[in-house]
């Protein structure tokens, strides 16, 4: 853009010239800045189908967001696990404390490009705080804690 414009500088620009650099300029502002915005949402899409999940207890869904492998802490059960066996621990948790509802408290981001939850999930029984680390795999957040800690 820089070598462009130096281009141009040199040489005498006729007002239809200019009206096009403008128009161009604009243009590559406004698309880069819609891409912008696209490649952020689809990081809050992610958020909101962990946070769906975790509300209808659907932990297939749930586990569709984890890395190959998780740090899961439920109650006493504590360890780093593959997809697959988290997928049982989760099942068996919704399975014995349904949620009654789930709202998060908190979410944000660092610059490293991960990404936080906090929420409260409470079911006929227990209630628990809920603590979510998601970290950028190959330009998709995925999944690398999860902890459910009874309050």
């Amino acid at each position: 853009m820089i070598t462009f414009g130096l281009v141009f500088a040199k040489q005498k620009l006729k007002t239809g010239d200019m009206k096009l650099i403008k128009l161009t300029s604009i243009l590559s502002i406004l698309l880069v800045s819609t891409l912008w915005n696209f490649a952020l949402s689809q990081d809050k899409t992610n958020n909101k189908e962990i946070i769906t999940a975790i509300q209808k207890g659907d932990y297939l869904k749930l586990a569709d967001n984890f890395n190959t492998t998780i740090d899961l802490q439920i109650g006493k059960t504590d360890g780093n696990y593959s997809k697959t066996q988290a997928k049982q621990i989760l099942k068996d948790f919704f399975k014995k404390y349904p949620p009654k509802s789930f709202k998060i408290i908190h979410e944000g981001s660092s610059k490293n490009s991960s990404e936080y939850i906090i929420g409260s999930y409470n079911s006929e029984k227990k209630e628990f705080r809920v603590y979510i680390l998601l970290k950028k795999i190959n330009s998709e957040l995925r999944i690398h804690i999860l902890q459910f800690e009874e309050e």
